[in-house]
């Protein structure tokens, strides 16, 4: 049976493996090395994830085995306005399908409209219509899109 919880300080060790594994399976994809990088670089330690009021680490389990995990956080904006930023949703290959990820969305959603959010994000990579489709069936639609170009140098090639 599929189902979400808060995460709890001892699954600090699950959740990195699960991170570990969720950012190699981007490897390759269009955009992933930047948005892995940004997302290592603004990363909080474990206890922040669990202990922080703004901040929330859910993990998802399947026959009570933690199989997944969503990390979201509370942004404020200006005038005061909250909004719901979903940092990460991942489930291991063998588990999707069976509504883990839909029982880690929904506890992600109830979080930020008890905190009193006005909305939620999330990122999905280009050409990613997997994780796009899963973002749109929570009713998330894209407004933005970030554009990039890479400039030349070191480890660069030059086109």
């Amino acid at each position: 049976m599929e189902s979400a919880r808060v995460a709890r300080i001892d699954d600090g060790d699950l959740v990195a493996a699960l991170r570990r594994d969720a950012h190699r399976s981007l490897a390759g994809a269009r955009g992933a090395e930047l948005l892995i990088g940004q997302r290592v670089s603004r990363d909080v330690p474990w206890e922040r994830w669990v202990d922080d009021e703004h901040r929330l680490a859910v993990v998802g389990t399947w026959d009570h085995h933690v199989v997944g995990y969503g990390l979201a956080r509370i942004d404020r904006l200006e005038g005061g306005e909250r909004i719901e930023a979903v940092d990460e949703v991942w489930v291991e290959t063998g588990a999707r399908g069976v509504g883990v990820g839909e029982a880690i969305m929904t506890t992600v959603m109830d979080w930020g409209r008890a905190a009193g959010c006005r909305g939620i994000d999330s990122e999905a990579l280009p050409g990613d219509r997997v994780m796009k489709g899963f973002f749109e069936r929570y009713g998330l639609t894209a407004r933005l899109l970030i554009m990039h170009h890479r400039f030349p140098g070191p480890g660069t090639a030059r086109s």
